[in-house]
């Protein structure tokens, strides 16, 4: 994570503690408060180049070889050791996900058989509900999500574990949320460069919040003329003539 000036991370510390009053209705998290609006879309070459990365590459495992996608509604419940904060954020962060999944509706339920699940746990207890899942204690992950899809390429469930408590501050665990919401969609990959992104590894950790780039590659993930189980050679050549028909302006 970049170092930050003083007066940055006063700013930082002072966001963090207003967490309930800001950074919830920054992604929609007040029920009495419309979303707010969407900022310009960057250039679509750029966003081909995050979304190739992180719709077929995985933090936590190893790349795949087709799209995985939901072609159903998604259901989210929350178990172990959330706080309401958690609660808050997750509803807020699943209704502007749901504003941009092209039709699949995402909710957050009370119900073991949600097809997602966000487990809170400290982060030493993370072997102890996911086998191979190494300690943070010993170079572990601090947060980690891992998606199910059948061999068609649809997605059939998805599970997440996060740091429950005083493991780490509000803000940290927030973009950790959205790291493992947009994972549990079918984006598990990281940015390969620098980007203002919730899929770039080294981000500023007090920005909690989608980019206007998060936002196009989640719907260029749900667009129609790409499907589950393409492979990334053809989801290449259907990107490639969306940038022909957009035109020399929008190459780069």
């Amino acid at each position: 994570m970049r170092r930050r000036p003083a007066a940055s991370l006063l700013a930082g510390l002072l966001v963090a503690g207003l967490l309930s009053v800001g950074l919830l209705a920054a992604c929609g998290g007040r029920e009495e408060e419309a979303p707010p609006p969407d900022l310009p879309p960057p250039p679509p070459a750029r966003v081909v180049s995050l979304y190739l990365a992180v719709a077929f590459g995985d933090r936590h495992g190893a790349p795949h070889a087709t799209l995985r996608r939901w072609s159903r509604p998604v259901r989210i419940a929350l178990a172990g050791e959330p706080i309401p904060e958690d609660r808050s954020y997750v509803r807020a962060a699943a209704r502007r996900l749901g504003r941009w999944t092209g039709g699949v509706p995402l909710s957050v339920v009370d119900d073991e058989a949600a097809e997602v699940e966000l487990r809170f746990v400290p982060p030493e207890d993370y072997p102890r509900h996911v086998d191979g899942v190494v300690p943070l204690g010993d170079g572990g992950p601090l947060g980690w999500f891992a998606a199910e899809a059948g061999a068609d390429g649809r997605l059939t469930g998805c599970r997440a574990l996060l740091p429950a408590g005083e493991s780490v501050p509000q803000y940290q665990r927030l973009n950790l949320i959205l790291e493992a919401l947009v994972g549990c969609l079918g984006l598990a990959g990281t940015a390969p460069r620098p980007f203002e992104s919730v899929f770039y590894a080294g981000r500023n950790w007090y920005e909690v919040d989608f980019a206007p780039v998060d936002r196009e590659v989640i719907r260029l993930h749900h667009a129609p003329d790409l499907a589950p189980g393409m492979t990334r050679a053809e989801v290449g050549a259907a990107l490639r003539a969306r940038l022909e028909a957009s035109g020399p302006a929008y190459s780069r």
